[in-house]
């Protein structure tokens, strides 16, 4: 997706405007379609499926504008689907992804929870760059993400270089230490997109939009951070970003959809919402810069499922179906745990249970 730079005569004139419309997803643990398996029913709530008939109506609004679709991360995990997925010929997300034209992956802390060959595995499928600037592996095997990519767009008044980097929380490899086993190092995001940033603009990106999986957290930057979209947010050299990990709302209804200055949106989570980032671009010398932006998040509560979408997830839907409605036990009575924190809880007792057989069958069940 890099590209060289332009000729001379490719370059927009002096006082060019155009505009880069961006969309984004993020969060969305696996909820390919509106349906919840827990309940074995139909869900309004959720689903890409939804998300997609958004998608194909926010690009027809601006058949004259540039697109960018990305996507911010914690997508492979979250729902039943998601094991069954991993053993289809090909999984069903990144056939969704490459259906509806996404432009990048950034990772999020629970697509590792599988560990790196099953990411790998998953993600050399998928149609485009996958990205994270601030973790590598550290016992040389492949890593199926690029710090960074340069995303082409022809505006009509010359080509417009978009730099995309992605982080995301440096407690990523404590949080899964027993599957990562030493093999993955993650830094801090701040340093690391501070560093990207330069870096794809040293290569020629016009502007540089961050793909943070991170929440708002602190105004300052400090070893560790968990969640750091503000001090991201005041990095030189990124233009924009999108924020999720947290699932919270941004723009949030209070009217804000800056930060530091520089426009964010984070879409919730499960699907439940598609973020638009508008950039009223003009040209400045050799470059573009942004001159205004808006930044909004759309529901998609009611939206009709794309049909394209729903094939491509049939199979695994059906599949997850008969897996979670098969009977593996009976109980005489109701089990709640309603009242587990004051009382024993005979809904607990059982999982204890499942819990102690399984570990005897570890070899390990005299360990204090």
């Amino acid at each position: 997706m890099d590209e060289m730079p332009a000729k001379d005569g490719d370059r927009a004139a002096p006082g060019a405007t155009t505009r880069l419309r961006v969309l984004a997803t993020s969060d969305l643990h696996m909820t390919l379609r509106g349906f919840d398996h827990y309940a074995d029913a139909p869900a309004d709530g959720v689903g890409l499926t939804r998300l997609a008939t958004l998608i194909r109506a926010a690009r027809a609004e601006v058949p004259e504008a540039p697109t960018l679709l990305v996507d911010n991360g914690d997508c492979l995990q979250g729902t039943p689907m998601d094991t069954p997925a991993l053993t289809e010929t090909r999984h069903p997300l990144m056939q969704a992804f490459e259906a509806l034209g996404y432009d990048a992956i950034g990772l999020g802390n629970h697509d590792f929870n599988f560990g790196l060959d099953v990411l790998d595995l998953v993600l050399g499928d998928a149609a485009c760059p996958v990205l994270c600037s601030n973790a590598r592996r550290t016992d040389g095997g492949p890593f199926a993400a690029q710090p960074g990519v340069i995303v082409t767009r022809d505006t009509g008044q010359g080509p417009l270089r978009i730099g995309l980097l992605s982080v995301l929380p440096p407690q990523t490899a404590m949080w899964d230490a027993e599957i990562l086993q030493g093999r993955l190092a993650v830094e801090d995001m701040v340093p690391a997109a501070a560093r990207s940033a330069a870096a794809l603009r040293a290569r020629g990106a016009d502007l540089v939009i961050a793909l943070a999986h991170t929440g708002l957290g602190e105004a300052r930057a400090v070893p560790g951070q968990e969640n750091a979209l503000i001090p991201l947010a005041g990095l030189e050299g990124i233009d924009a970003l999108i924020g999720g990990h947290t699932h919270m709302l941004l723009p949030d209804g209070d009217g804000g959809d800056a930060v530091s200055g520089k426009p964010v949106a984070m879409p919730g989570a499960g699907g439940s919402h598609l973020a638009v980032i508008d950039l009223d671009l003009a040209r400045d010398g050799d470059t573009w810069r942004v001159a205004r932006s808006d930044s909004h998040l759309r529901a998609r509560l009611g939206v009709a499922e794309d049909p394209e979408l729903l094939a491509i997830s049939d199979r695994v839907h059906a599949r997850t179906r008969r897996l979670l409605t098969r009977p593996i036990g009976q109980s005489p009575w109701p089990l709640h745990s309603y009242f587990s924190l004051v009382a024993p809880s005979a809904a607990l007792a059982v999982v204890a249970k499942a819990q102690a057989d399984a570990i005897r069958a570890t070899g390990q069940c005299d360990l204090p």
